[in-house]
């Protein structure tokens, strides 16, 4: 628009012939085209530096974040990972989700389940009650006028009411069940997750975030999901003889509902159990956990029987007895149909699909998952070791010019205790420390099955140095640290960059 004004004056002054009129005319235009100008740049100028800093306040700014190939702005995300947040169910930017889903969302540190339940019952946290729909903002923006009411303006249809939650014990897991239906049959739909700042610290009044909050987006499909979960391996294999400090572990086909799978046992968890021939002392106590993004259950015994490298106790099962694990399937609203019964009385999804052990695809009364192994009377302490990195390092250099979305990838020579592949002890840094990220442990079959655990994060920005850091709290299966640190290159007892260092690694490493 400037450049024309300019012509435009410019023409007029060239055919003035001299007349004041019109070059004082001319000579206008071009001052308010200049002023014009000087003004929009420098407002341009002042709004990217208040963005700059609201995005780095936020998590989402600091140098380099729009020059990855996306430009995409992700606010509201930094408290994933690097925060107090160590996984949510649906992910960020999942898309494909069906109508019938629960949420739910893992915090690394035990809250003050009344500010986001308030009818909250501590003799039963496991029971549905209403939402605070201050700490949690559950929404869709309606542009196609999916409720039906005339109006196709963008507006956010907020979910509260409709909203239950329950927590498990620990007060570190809430599971968000609409009892409506989300999304629509005739169109995808996306959501948007958003913990506030009302959300507060267990004992404390102290906010679980810095600044702003969390927020998440994820998209319902027009498909309801009546697919029932199923057991896709399991640690120790069948029928087989194993150190008595082996954990026990179930790996699912898909997300399973915490509320359904996380307890003490044997009492009042049943939902699964571990019984041994003979008895001897009596069923082995111990807490079910539910990590790796809510696809594996872990069981860990009480009952301590020494350390590992760490001078950390370690727990076993009983020696030389035969143990007997059963998932069981939750009961069923419908004889012929996988949805379960609410309070769950085994294993379900995340859309209430209750467990099909025999993966034969027909709810009957034999869809619990039963196998046995044998304990004898040692105990493994050897500590888990790396043998494959992505992306790999340039001799003792990193990887350069990698993809601004490349997956961060570790591979071990053992199978590990997935409810440590947490961020506490598996962290993606970045030179702001505003990137999210979370990490999941896939188990690969072999002898002996080995787990490989991959960090997915915000898009890698251009030029800037990045780093993986595994602490020693990463446990092996069989509960042995990560200290000495080591690789098939290096011994410890820290690795920076497959270097030995007897002092704990730098961030970052050259």
């Amino acid at each position: 628009i400037a450049v024309s004004l300019m012509i435009y004056a410019g023409f007029i002054w060239m055919t003035s012939n001299g007349d004041p009129t019109k070059i004082k005319k001319a000579q206008g235009i071009m001052i308010n085209a200049a002023v014009g100008l000087v003004i929009i740049l420098s407002s341009l100028s002042i709004t990217q530096f208040i963005l700059s800093r609201l995005l780095e306040a936020t998590g989402a700014g600091g140098p380099g974040t729009t020059s990855s190939p996306s430009g995409i702005i992700t606010p509201l995300s930094s408290a994933l990972g690097a925060g107090i947040i160590d996984t949510h169910y649906p992910a960020r930017n999942q898309t494909g989700i069906p109508r019938n889903t629960n949420i739910a969302v893992t915090f690394r540190r035990e809250m003050n389940p009344t500010t986001i339940v308030p009818e909250y019952d501590a003799a039963n946290p496991s029971a549905l009650s209403s939402l605070n729909t201050e700490a949690v903002r559950i929404y869709y923006v309606d542009v196609d006028d999916l409720d039906g009411d005339g109006d196709t303006d963008e507006e956010v249809e907020l979910l509260g009411e409709e909203v239950d939650v329950g927590v498990t014990a620990d007060n570190k897991t809430f599971v968000f069940n609409p009892n409506v239906t989300l999304g629509s049959a005739e169109a995808m739909v996306w959501y948007t997750v958003e913990l506030t700042n009302d959300i507060e610290l267990a004992d404390s009044s102290e906010s679980i975030f810095r600044s702003g909050g969390y927020a998440w987006t994820f998209q319902v499909s027009t498909e309801l999901d009546l697919v029932p979960p199923t057991v896709e391996s399991v640690i120790p294999l069948p029928n087989t003889i194993n150190a008595r400090n082996i954990l026990v572990q179930i790996n699912y086909s898909e997300a399973i509902n915490p509320i359904s799978a996380v307890g003490q046992a044997p009492s009042p968890f049943t939902n699964i159990t571990l019984l041994t021939i003979p008895v001897g002392d009596g069923t082995p106590s111990g807490n079910w956990m539910l990590g790796n993004a809510f696809r594996t259950s872990e069981f860990i015994a009480d009952a301590a029987c020494g350390v590992n490298s760490c001078g950390e106790t370690i727990t076993c099962l009983p020696a030389n007895v035969l143990s007997n694990i059963e998932a069981k399937a939750a009961g069923r609203v419908d004889p012929d149909a996988f949805e379960a019964v609410f309070p769950y009385s085994g294993l379900v999804d995340m859309a209430g699909n209750r467990l099909d052990g025999n993966n034969n695809g027909v709810p009957d009364e034999t869809d619990s998952y039963m196998w046995s192994f044998h304990t004898n009377n040692e105990i493994v302490l050897v500590e888990p070791r790396v043998t494959t990195l992505t992306p790999p390092l340039d001799g003792n250099l990193p990887a350069a010019n990698i993809p601004f979305d490349q997956a961060v990838r570790l591979r071990f020579d053992s199978a590990l205790q997935v409810s440590t592949v947490n961020a506490d002890n598996v962290i993606l840094h970045s030179p702001t420390e505003a990137l999210w990220f979370t990490s999941t442990a896939n188990l690969i079959a072999g002898t002996p099955p080995v787990h490989e655990v991959t960090l997915q994060h915000r898009s890698f920005s251009e030029d800037l140095l990045y780093g993986a850091e595994i602490d020693s709290g990463l446990r092996s299966v069989y509960q042995n640290c990560f200290t000495p640190s080591r690789s098939q290159a290096c011994t410890g007892p820290n690795c920076c960059n497959e270097a030995s260092s007897s002092v704990a690694c730098a961030y970052p490493t050259l």
